[in-house]
Order: C-alpha cells, then structure tokens, then sequence
C-alpha cells in the first residue's frame, strides 16, 4: 500500500531543487511546501506508478524548480521500491524540462 505521509525531494535539470511533504489516500495526492499546494491523482499497479498532479502558487516568490510559473500541471511515471518511491516527467506544454520526485514515506496513514 503506498497510502502515508511523504517527504518529497524534487530537482529539475536546471539545478534548481526543492522538498515538500504529500499525503496519498485512496489515490489522491494533496500537500505543498512554503509557497506552493500540490494536489492530484497518485495510481499505481504493482510498483508502478502513474500521476497526474496540479501545482499552483498560493504565496511569496514565484520559486518553483521549473521556473517563475503560477500554475502548471505535472504527468509523472515511476516506481515504488519498498515504502518509498521515484518518479519523473514535466508539463505536455514544455516537455523539455524534466523534474524528478524522490518520496520518502515518514508516517503511514492515520486512520
């Protein structure tokens, strides 16, 4: 099960990086950091894993890792390994830059 809490390590190949934490429950991603929210779907089949996430600006500087931008949608793939997992992918409007997403799970759900 891939449910829990997870600190997010993110970098792009323009040596721009960040961290957040996530929640995943029953498919659905919601979680941020200092300037921005991430929410979205999180589907995965055995340990890969498929996500659709929508992350929009809500404060301070326009920072993101991929650039000054307000809002953006991101089509990610990867995989779990153990309780943690790695994805990459970028925005369909851009695909020359890149993210990669290491999650680290630090809490199971609370139920």
């Amino acid at each position: 099960m891939i449910s829990g809490i997870y600190l997010v390590s993110f970098s792009a190949q323009n040596n721009r990086f960040g961290e957040g934490i996530v929640v995943i429950n029953k498919g659905c991603v919601n979680g941020g950091d200092a300037t921005y929210i991430y929410q979205g779907r999180f589907d995965y089949y055995g340990d890969d894993i498929k996500a659709q996430v929508n992350v929009k600006h809500y404060r301070g500087p326009l920072n993101a890792v991929l650039g000054p931008l307000k809002e953006f949608s991101l089509t990610l793939t990867g995989k779990k390994s153990g309780d943690n997992f790695e994805l990459a992918g970028g925005m369909s409007n851009m695909p020359n830059l890149i993210i990669r997403i290491i999650g680290t799970k630090v809490a199971a759900q609370f139920e």
